[in-house]
């Protein structure tokens, strides 16, 4: 029985903490699909916006089943697609916009253009206004780069959680499980198959 398990006790917990964190954020998202259709002027523009809020409240759904997503996973899922921009979208979507204007390299750029404005400029207000733009317009890039990757965090979530569901199957009955070959052996079996059907 999986709910003996210690994977589904510690599964289940995390649901349980962030039951209604996620809860709200799907309400949340529920209206705003919901309320620019009803009224007049925003129905003109729903269409636009509507499959990023589908996407945030399937996020928040996923968010909700899986209580919380830990290092680990993340890593794993970035080692198995090679996906390294995964590591930026995923904290952007957990803590929010607060890490996306600052950043080590960006600082020191942004500093290197005033120094650079500085010493060709006439007016020493350059050596200011050039990194605050430089960081400005830097913030503004990767802000959108966060938001626009809710299709990667949603598929990211679903990977999670059919990867919880395959490791409480694997435990639950792991006799059922170890009679399955690996991937590449499968893959073999099949090319031999096609081989001696030619």
């Amino acid at each position: 029985m999986a709910a003996n398990l210690p994977e589904y006790s510690e599964w289940k917990q995390l649901v349980a903490d962030n039951w209604d964190y996620w809860e709200y954020y799907k309400n949340l998202y529920n209206y705003s699909i919901q309320k620019p259709s009803n009224t007049f002027w925003t129905s003109k523009l729903y269409p636009k916006y509507y499959q990023e809020r589908l996407l945030k409240k399937q996020y928040s759904e996923n968010m909700q089943l899986l209580g919380k997503i830990h290092e680990a996973e993340l890593e794993d899922y970035v080692k198995q697609t090679g996906d390294e921009n995964m590591r930026f979208i995923y904290n952007y979507h957990i803590n929010g916009a607060r890490n996306v204007y600052f950043d080590w390299t960006a600082t020191l750029g942004c500093l290197g253009l005033g120094f650079i404005s500085f010493a060709i400029g006439k007016n020493s207000s350059w050596s200011i206004v050039t990194p605050a733009l430089g960081m400005l317009f830097y913030g503004a890039i990767k802000n959108k780069a966060g938001r626009s990757g809710i299709g990667s965090m949603v598929d990211f979530t679903n990977w999670v959680a059919e990867q919880r569901k395959a490791k409480l199957w694997l435990a639950e009955s792991p006799q059922k499980f170890a009679k399955l070959p690996s991937l590449p052996e499968l893959q073999k079996q099949i090319v031999n198959l096609v081989k001696d059907f030619k």
